[in-house]
């Protein structure tokens, strides 16, 4: 008896504190997806340690953090944060991005991967970036994203997902194939921002990215390097453009802030002809001041096409 009651306090002592942790989880998880996830991983000791250990606090966090290259001491994946993820958009115009968070196991698996591919493109022009979403929990809210790893390229502001393997020659090869594109509208608030630029677009709207109009748009825009080009099939960015519905495509559309220089060119066309019939200006900066991701900015007010300078039937 004597055994007893000596053992029964140190058990009190250990049920205790977990039975509290316990509860905690219970009533935090609707609120908290990521503790969520953990639990499904059984990474019990991520959750302990995200309950118990401090949190960052103010700007520990704001300064880019470079991944180095042991071998050969170059920088290969820089870490991103909310504070300098639009600026370093906006300066390069081409970047990955890899959103991924500690704990998961397939993020770790794919660190060395994302560092290889990072390194295999050092001299491609294309920047490679990471976003710890655990700490960067605001970032990944306004990406939307549901899962880790993911990975993004954004490509003159806009962004395309990459759903390919997660091997190294496979993100090598689809990201040389995308840059050597024109990049692709897929998100509407990506479209929205776009519009609120003060550059002159050229926005080439297709039933399929596989037909000649694509790749005639990819002609005009390599003799117009002074343009930005953009190109997609989603009813959905139509209809932020204001493309009326029942037009046969292709269509393309040339604008620049609040439907300045509002033009648009419906029926086939070759790239050789349209680049001729294109504006002289409108050059995008990719700097602070400019920026091609312009999430900072207020939208422009939409203006209607109709009565708008519309060209239809153009076969060139």
């Amino acid at each position: 008896m004597s055994k007893t009651r000596n053992i029964l306090p140190l058990i009190i002592f250990l049920v205790l504190p977990i039975t509290l942790i316990i509860f905690w989880l219970c009533s935090s998880l609707p609120h908290n997806s990521s503790l969520l996830e953990k639990l499904d991983c059984f990474d019990l000791q991520q959750v302990i340690e995200e309950i118990l250990l401090p949190k960052p606090v103010g700007n520990e966090h704001v300064t880019m953090q470079p991944v180095i290259n042991e071998k050969d001491h170059e920088v290969v994946v820089i870490k991103l944060t909310e504070q300098n993820f639009s600026s370093f958009i906006a300066e390069n115009e081409f970047v990955m991005v890899k959103f991924y968070a500690p704990w998961s196991q397939s993020s770790q698996r794919l660190a060395p991967i994302y560092e290889a591919a990072a390194a295999a493109m050092k001299d491609d022009g294309v920047a490679f970036a990471q976003v710890d979403c655990v700490l960067e929990h605001e970032l990944a809210e306004k990406y939307h994203i549901r899962g880790y790893p993911s990975l993004f390229l954004f490509a003159g502001g806009v962004r395309q997902y990459y759903d390919g393997k997660k091997e190294r020659d496979d993100i090598v090869r689809w990201v040389r194939e995308s840059i050597a594109g024109i990049p692709i509208i897929t998100e509407k608030d990506d479209a929205e921002h776009l519009l609120a630029t003060d550059f002159i677009k050229i926005v080439g709207f297709y039933d399929t990215l596989k037909g000649p109009n694509s790749k005639e748009l990819l002609t005009a825009s390599k003799l117009r390097p002074d343009l930005k080009f953009y190109q997609t099939t989603s009813p959905e960015i139509a209809e932020i453009f204001r493309i009326d519905p029942k037009i046969i495509y292709p269509v393309v559309v040339q604008l620049g802030t609040e439907y300045e220089n509002f033009k648009q060119y419906v029926g086939s066309f070759s790239g050789l002809n349209l680049a001729k019939l294109l504006p002289s200006t409108g050059k995008p900066h990719y700097s602070k001041e400019r920026a091609a991701v312009v999430s900072q900015y207020p939208r422009k007010k939409v203006a209607k096409t109709e009565g708008r300078n519309v060209k239809r039937g153009l076969h060139f």
